[in-house]
């Protein structure tokens, strides 16, 4: 379920998955994760940036550049423990 509140089926959905394999779209089957398990964290910093201010422009579409910044600087820095 998504924001917008469409819910396909698990058997739809890997058909659909089954179906961009075989035609060699394999980055896009491949961020697909098993159901059950929680999302891989990405492993570096800027991929995270990304993921953070995409995410960030879509919720909140006219948040101001340096504050969507400010945001991403101090919620989403990756910590090395």
């Amino acid at each position: 379920m998504n924001r917008l509140g469409y819910h396909f089926r698990h058997s739809v959905v890997e058909e659909a998955r089954k179906v961009l394999t075989e035609k060699g779209h394999h980055e896009q089957a491949a961020y697909v994760h098993e159901p059950g398990k929680p999302e891989p964290i990405p492993s570096s910093q800027r991929e995270i940036d990304l993921e953070a201010d995409a995410v960030l422009r879509d919720l909140f579409p006219r948040i101001p550049n340096t504050d969507r910044q400010q945001i991403i600087d101090h919620a989403f820095k990756k910590v090395c423990i």
